[in-house]
C-alpha cells in the first residue's frame, strides 16, 4: 500500500511540474495578446492545450490511485477525497503529499487569475473587431446627413456635390 502512496506523491509532483509550465505558458500567452503577436498566440495556445491534456491524464490517474487506496482502507464514500485517503497514509508520505497538494492549489489560484486576465483581453479584442465590422457595415448605408432626420434616402440631393455618386 505504501507503493500506491508513493505513486500518488509522484503523480502530484508531475501535476505540479506541468502546472508550472502551464502557468509560464499562460503568462507568455498574456504577453502575446498584449503585443498583438498572432504567431505567438497560436504557439502558446497549442502549448497550453498540450499541458491541459497532460493534466487531465494525471488527474484521472490520481483519482484511480485514490480509489485504489480507498478500497484498501475500506473507505466507502465515492468519489474519494484526497484528504480522506491521506488520513491513512504513512506520516512521512502524508506530510510530503499534503505539501505538494498545497503547492498545487496555489499554482491553480495563480493560473486562474492569469486566465481571467487573458479572457478579458481576448473579449476586448473581439469587441473591437465587432465594432470595426459594425462601423464598416454602417458606412454602406445611404443616409441623408443634412435633413437631420436620419432616414434612408435612395436619391440624394443633387445640390450637394460632396454626396453625389460618380
Amino acid at each position: 500500500m505504501e507503493r500506491i502512496y508513493e505513486e500518488l506523491e509522484k503523480n502530484l509532483a508531475q501535476e505540479l511540474k506541468i502546472h508550472d509550465s502551464l502557468l509560464a505558458a499562460a503568462h507568455s500567452f498574456n504577453a502575446a495578446i498584449k503585443a498583438d503577436d498572432l504567431d505567438a498566440i497560436e504557439k502558446y495556445t497549442r502549448v497550453y492545450d498540450e499541458h491541459v491534456c497532460q493534466i487531465e491524464r494525471l488527474e484521472e490517474k490520481r483519482v484511480q490511485l485514490c480509489n485504489d487506496l480507498s478500497e484498501n482502507n475500506t473507505l466507502t464514500a465515492k468519489p474519494v477525497k484526497l484528504d480522506k485517503v491521506l488520513d491513512n497514509a504513512p506520516l512521512n508520505l502524508q506530510k510530503r503529499i499534503r505539501e505538494l497538494r498545497t503547492s498545487l492549489k496555489e499554482k491553480i489560484k495563480l493560473l486562474s487569475r492569469i486566465n481571467i486576465s487573458n479572457q478579458i483581453l481576448i473579449q476586448e479584442a473581439i469587441d473591437l473587431i465587432s465594432s470595426t465590422f459594425t462601423i464598416i457595415s454602417n458606412a454602406g448605408n445611404r443616409l441623408s446627413p443634412y435633413n437631420g432626420k436620419g432616414k434612408e434616402s435612395a436619391n440624394m440631393s443633387t445640390q450637394c456635390i460632396i454626396n453625389q455618386i460618380a
